[in-house]
């Protein structure tokens, strides 16, 4: 049985104490729900996605682009973390996000998020799906029946 530091947060009901990992991936989901995160993300994929496809071929500066978008969310999501746990490293997430498997429903988003940089594969299906969304615009038309 693993040891877990337990920290005492406050919440809705008062204190609890949660395991370090939980108040780190409490604090990850802050970080992607914040404002400044979602345009950082959206800003550095409107730039890059052009440049990936379905084709088994890609250009050379994927890697080199997808190199980039793991410093980018290592980033926004160490300053963050930090602020709590100064002693924070980023492969400490690693065999919790493997050990996931899509059971953790209420962090999906964060476990999400976290395969795509740690996964070339994932980061790849991501930006394809930017790539496919690029340009398409939604409108409505309303029409007056009489």
């Amino acid at each position: 049985m693993e040891d877990f530091d337990e920290i005492l947060v406050s919440d809705e009901s008062g204190l609890t104490k949660l395991p370090r990992i939980e108040v780190i991936i409490r604090s990850i989901e802050d970080v992607l729900q914040s404002e400044d995160f979602v345009q950082a993300q959206d800003s550095f994929v409107d730039e890059n996605c052009s440049f990936f496809s379905d084709e088994n071929d890609l250009p050379p500066e994927c890697m080199n682009i997808y190199n980039k978008y793991v410093e980018l969310i290592e980033n926004k999501l160490l300053s963050k973390v930090h602020e709590q746990f100064p002693d924070f490293l980023f492969e400490e997430l690693i065999p919790v996000i493997t050990a996931n498997n899509d059971q953790d429903m209420i962090h999906d988003d964060v476990f999400e998020l976290l395969s795509a940089t740690l996964d070339f594969n994932e980061f790849r299906e991501l930006m394809v799906s930017y790539n496919k969304g690029v340009g398409i615009e939604l409108s409505t038309i309303i029409t007056k029946i009489d």
